[in-house]
């Protein structure tokens, strides 16, 4: 599959998720600059699991299109509804979707 293959495939399923309320609008603003209208997955308290398979911890990831938000960087802020978030670190990036470990 083509990398426009697969950033139009993410982009169905983000379609999808919305419509059943996996996926949420969001607004991802950098700095003072202005919100972004964009869609995001927030999968809150995910667990990190250490060496010995034992739970260690609990994250929360975001993740964007990268057709809606092309480049996201460290210490911008998301937002959905009431909830913000920062970005903390790249979770995972490929050619359509980026995934963010936040705080707050």
């Amino acid at each position: 599959m083509s990398n426009v293959g697969v950033a139009d495939l993410d982009a169905k399923i983000f379609a999808g998720m919305m419509r059943s309320g996996l996926a949420d609008d969001a607004a991802y603003t950098e700095g003072t600059g202005s919100p972004m209208p964009c869609r995001v997955i927030v999968k809150r308290d995910t667990q990190i699991i250490g060496e010995y398979g034992q739970v260690v911890g609990e994250r929360t990831t975001v993740s964007f299109l990268r057709a809606e938000v092309p480049t996201p960087k460290r210490s911008a802020t998301v937002t959905v509804g009431t909830d913000s978030w920062t970005l903390e670190s790249k979770q995972h990036e490929d050619e359509s979707v980026s995934e963010w470990i936040v705080n707050g």
